[in-house]
């Protein structure tokens, strides 16, 4: 089996498994025979650098559209005084340590960004991108390293959310089926096919109601805190 690091495991393919899991879970139930031919697939090295892929597709092509609900990059964000969480005293002193360090920027004032919107956010935008270059030192930075899979994670999940809702929506509807074709030959349901039928519709509920853009916020601004916190130790 290839192996891959903690983040692409985490961020890319455990979203793929979330994805279909509701589909999985009915086959096990149903087809005993197809458990080992999943695994089997499942632990291919061609597969998972597949899923690595696909998983991390998805989220970025939509990441943009995250950023549009969301007002920005939450970093982004959190640089700017019309819009961060943080006090503009902290807001300042990052400014100021991230203009002595990258090249050709300076300080920005609360006027000057009121004043240039677009030139204000290209310059944080350079900030960010040289702050990530040189926090990926996993054991200098390890919550920053984590905070960025779990980021990485929701995106990518919710990034593939017409998938999830199609597989669960799928995989509930199996179990509909199965089951009341079972009740009405025994008349009785077993306890395990109930379960998969609950199982699917949790999933259901999920990619609905859970998996939404506010979900992978909470942990995109927890990713910024972090990144910009890595400031204080550079």
């Amino acid at each position: 089996m290839i192996k891959h690091d903690s983040y692409t495991w985490y961020a890319r393919i455990y979203p793929i498994f979330v994805v279909f899991s509701p589909i999985v879970f009915t086959c096990m139930v149903w087809f005993q025979p197809l458990p080992g031919f999943l695994t089997g697939i499942l632990s291919s090295g061609i597969a998972s650098i597949l899923f690595a892929q696909l998983g991390r597709d998805q989220g970025k092509y939509k990441e943009s559209k995250l950023f549009e609900i969301w007002g920005g990059n939450p970093a982004i964000c959190m640089l700017r005084y019309r819009d961060s969480v943080l006090s503009p005293v902290t807001v300042k002193r990052i400014h100021e340590k991230l203009a002595g360090s990258v090249a050709n920027t300076s300080v920005i004032s609360q006027e000057e960004e009121k004043a240039d919107i677009v030139k204000a956010d290209a310059v944080y935008l350079s900030w960010i991108e040289w702050l990530r270059s040189v926090t990926r030192d996993q054991a200098r930075f390890p919550l920053l390293f984590v905070e960025n899979k779990n980021y990485g994670f929701r995106r990518n999940l919710w990034g593939m959310k017409p998938i999830g809702i199609g597989v669960s929506i799928l995989s509930l509807a199996v179990a509909i089926i199965i089951l009341y074709g079972e009740w009405k030959e025994t008349g009785a349901i077993l306890p395990i096919a109930f379960v998969s039928f609950i199982f699917s519709g949790l999933f259901v509920f999920l990619w609905i109601f859970w998996f939404t853009p506010a979900w992978v916020r909470v942990a995109g601004e927890s990713y910024a805190r972090r990144l910009l916190e890595a400031v204080e130790r550079l």
